[in-house]
């Protein structure tokens, strides 16, 4: 596979080694939609004993997974939309697609969990993953 076994080893804890064929159906279980938090709770079982930072940072050298951006986009509509709310948030607005949510979460000092519900919730708003 050309990834060396002792990476593979240290993956796990000094208690629990993955085999190459664990390690790999655990990486190919990974989704750009699906949080990692996610993933754990799916594969705890699977996922004893091995550290997650670990887990992810091997992926991510070695090529297997790339991080996932989230891109909120807001899309104001024309003046004479009935559907569009009163007042947007200032939150929302910020939402130019040119900015993760992580970058807006720590620009505007919001949690990016709270953004990403704004998002959602907004009639007007999408999220872009790339």
């Amino acid at each position: 596979s050309g990834l060396p076994p002792r990476a593979v080893a240290d993956l796990a804890s000094e208690h629990r080694t993955l085999s190459v064929q664990t390690l790999f159906a655990l990486y190919c279980e990974l989704r750009p939609s699906l949080r990692v938090s996610d993933f754990c709770n799916a594969h705890r079982m699977q996922l004893r004993g091995v550290s997650i930072r670990r887990f992810v940072m091997f992926g991510i050298i070695n090529g297997l997974i790339r991080r996932v951006h989230q891109v909120p986009v807001y899309i104001p509509g024309s003046e004479s939309s009935v559907t569009e709310p009163d007042s947007t948030p200032a939150e929302v607005l910020a939402m130019d697609g040119h900015r993760t949510l992580d970058d807006l979460a720590v620009s505007q000092g919001k949690p990016s969990r709270w953004l990403e519900n704004a998002a959602a919730q907004h009639p007007r708003c999408l999220v872009l993953f790339k």
